[in-house]
């Protein structure tokens, strides 16, 4: 026959295990809100390595860019806007420059 303390450390343990068991929730993805900005200058840097030759190959690059990263954007070619999927005013922003044919480029994309 058992001793009562060891019976009761049994249930107490058996109730933490249950308890545990049923209230753990999994979690399947990864939390990438730090992420963006960061994957989104290595994409804008990388358009340098594609030598856009003009000015629609980098609005179209620089939209298809956003589009695969962000989930609202706008995306503005030297202060006219390129593209957008939001009419919402959006504060945070990342600017970035490129030379095309001796030109200097300014892409800014404004991102939530």
């Amino acid at each position: 026959m058992r001793s009562n303390f060891l019976l009761i450390l049994e249930v107490t343990i058996a109730i933490l295990f249950i308890y545990l068991l049923l209230s753990y929730k999994p979690n399947f993805y990864y939390d990438i809100r730090g992420f963006r900005e960061e994957d989104l200058l290595s994409s804008l840097i990388s358009i340098n390595y594609l030598y856009p030759s003009n000015v629609t190959y980098l609005e179209d690059y620089s939209c298809q860019i956003a589009s695969n990263i962000l989930d609202y954007y706008k995306v503005f070619v030297n202060g006219s806007l390129a593209c957008n999927n939001t009419d919402e005013d959006l504060r945070n922003s990342i600017r970035t420059f490129y030379i095309i044919n001796g030109t200097p480029i300014s892409v800014e994309i404004f991102l939530k």
